[in-house]
């Protein structure tokens, strides 16, 4: 049998569009309409029946038979259609007639039969394991079916009982397990699969999101469906086009040392493992590049890059919510980077790093006005945030609730298992550091890379700019017809094909949005707006690329921010204090915390 491989707009979609059946009765209501909002999140078009508690399923085999569809259906209702049949009839057309179905909330002693009747040989009915911290993890030499899921886990914070087929025999393809019971498992056919989950819970992906979502729970709940659903539906699908990735090391002047982190060490270690890094570089510093530090740079210029990191690199510069004085700061920024790029030849990337991880909604909206690229940060919730995030806002690419696009990073972990969560997704894999990183070396950084890029043979380790400008979600509607949802305000595209393809793109904006100028390899596209959802159509030609780029309506100036003599010298007073620490004290950790204190103090 063959399982679909998530690809990206190098392989279009050949079938007929398929749709999600789902079968609802009173008792699986809440878990059915949970699912068809998942579905929808992934494009997927959803049929609901609705059925009474003592229905049959009769009639809708027959209403749903020339049409192409894949059926999920709780157990229970298929118990009950059964008893109502006298075991046997024409109960089970419903999922003989469909390639793919995902049977659900087989456990209990109420579905026994059906599980029994149902389930591949060697799960032999369902029971409850009463854990906590539950490890659930994939079977190694399942990537056609879990991705970079596979060979992966994660363990559960919940307590409490969870439902598990009790064992598995060699002609069932087990997918999850929990502890050594089988979670999730299939049945191959010809032309499809059966797929059969001891859970009936899905996460609500419109419940109010929480700074540690997509969460261990939530994922035992989420990840089941969203691996039928690719393997239902293909490129039907909303799914990464490419998976990319990149190290950001936060701070760093541009010396040959700063602090545990040698520049030349760090571009051999690039060149033997094979990444890229892109340092966020503070403004406040575009004077104090040392020439031979460009130089290496400029030389190295395919696997090193600078981006933005806040503007004085002060605490909460960015967390204020006055939008002028944001503004004023993004554009501070900016001019010191161009002044920098004239200094030593460097180039920039349009992208900011928030110092400290602080950003303001106002941090948003002006670094949208000032034409930045998007903002990277370890967590995307800002700080003065009022419940307004959904799950569904956390399990896209990047954050764009506030109208610009936030993308996640994390710090280097033993496991990659987080790494290989976002990849799935579709988000950009970014590891985020600091000198001290390197203390010991560059071994540890390394085995980082080294497991991320044994998630995904074709992941590509490219600079911050090129991860998040090609960072796109792709859904094929018709074999000449693909659905391109963008994040950032330059997208990078590329038609492998040899024919023309026509683009459908989607992108989110403001809440109050202005239309933009679009343009694709600079000549101009129209584009509509509705509500906050821009849509625009354009042909691809076979075996080109498209520099897409959306530019922002021209907004009114605003002064740049005067900070005084005595603002100005806290500033340095901070930023070498900064430097000594992390170049001196570091190995110290009482001279260290000392230090802190001390750049605390000219924080206020």
């Amino acid at each position: 049998m063959h399982w679909n491989r998530s690809c990206g707009m190098d392989t279009e979609n050949t079938n007929s569009e398929r749709f999600l059946a789902i079968i609802e009765s009173p008792a699986s209501r809440r878990s059915d309409d949970r699912l068809a909002k998942l579905a929808g999140m992934c494009g997927i078009p959803t049929e609901i029946a609705r059925i009474p508690s003592d229905s049959s399923l009769s009639g809708l085999a027959e209403a749903w038979s020339s049409r192409p569809h894949a059926i999920a259906i709780h157990a229970g209702i298929l118990k009950r259609a059964r008893v109502r049949a006298n075991s046997g009839g024409r109960w089970r057309d419903l999922l003989d007639q469909s390639d793919y179905a995902l049977i659900y909330g087989c456990v209990g002693p109420e579905t026994a039969e059906i599980v029994e009747e149902l389930v591949p040989p060697g799960l032999q009915g369902s029971l409850r394991v009463n854990s906590t911290a539950a490890r659930f993890s994939f079977p190694s030499g399942t990537e056609q079916v879990c991705e970079e899921l596979s060979g992966g886990s994660f363990r559960t914070c919940a307590s409490g009982s969870i439902p598990v087929f009790e064992a598995a025999g060699n002609d069932s393809l087990v997918i999850m397990r929990v502890e050594d019971h089988p979670f999730f498992a299939a049945k191959r056919s010809a032309n499809g699969g059966r797929f059969f989950l001891s859970s009936d819970e899905v996460e609500d992906i419109d419940r109010e999101a929480t700074p540690d979502d997509p969460s261990s729970d939530a994922l035992a709940c989420l990840l089941p469906f969203l691996i039928f659903f690719r393997q239902a539906f293909g490129n039907q699908c909303w799914k990464s086009a490419k998976r990319h990735a990149v190290l950001t090391i936060d701070d760093p002047l541009l010396r040959s040392r700063y602090g545990c982190l040698s520049y030349r060490q760090l571009v051999r270690a690039i060149r033997e493992h094979g990444f890229a890094a892109t340092i966020a570089f503070i403004p406040w510093n575009y004077r104090r590049t040392d020439q031979r530090t460009a130089l290496l740079f400029s030389r190295n210029s395919d696997v090193l890059s600078l981006c933005i990191h806040g503007c004085d690199h002060v605490k909460r510069e960015f967390g204020v919510s006055n939008l002028e004085e944001t503004r004023s700061k993004a554009r501070t920024a900016l001019e010191r980077m161009r002044a920098h790029e004239r200094i030593t030849g460097l180039g920039y990337e349009r992208l900011m790093v928030f110092p400290q991880g602080v950003f303001s909604r106002a941090a948003l909206e002006a670094l949208s006005k000032e034409g930045y690229l998007a903002a990277v940060n370890t967590s995307v919730f800002p700080c003065d945030y009022e419940g307004e995030l959904k799950l569904r806002d956390l399990l896209e690419p990047a954050m764009t609730r506030y109208g610009f696009p936030v993308f996640g990073r994390r710090y280097p972990e033993k496991s990659s298992f987080k790494f290989a969560v976002d990849s799935f997704l579709g988000k950009p894999c970014i590891i985020t550091a600091h000198h001290e990183n390197f203390r010991g070396g560059y071994e540890s950084i390394c085995n980082t890379v080294d497991g991320i890029t044994a998630l995904d043979p074709n992941l590509s380790w490219v600079s911050l700019q090129r991860a998040v400008s090609s960072t796109v979600h792709l859904r094929w509607e018709n074999p000449g017809r693909c659905a391109v949802r963008c994040y950032t305000n330059r997208v990078l595209l590329q038609n492998p094909h040899g024919r023309d393809v026509t683009i459908v793109l989607e992108k989110r904006l403001a809440s109050e949005p202005q239309l933009p100028r679009l343009s694709v390899n600079g000549m101009p596209i129209e584009c509509e707006l509705s509500g906050s959802l821009l849509r625009a159509e354009f042909r691809l030609e076979a075996q080109l690329g498209a520099d897409i780029r959306f530019a922002s309506p021209e907004s009114a100036d605003v002064p740049r921010e005067a900070l005084g003599m005595w603002n100005e010298g806290r500033v340095a007073i901070r930023r070498y204090l900064s430097e000594l620490r992390d170049n001196w004290l570091s190995k110290s950790e009482t001279l260290a915390a000392l230090s802190s204190n001390a750049l605390r103090l000219f924080s206020r």
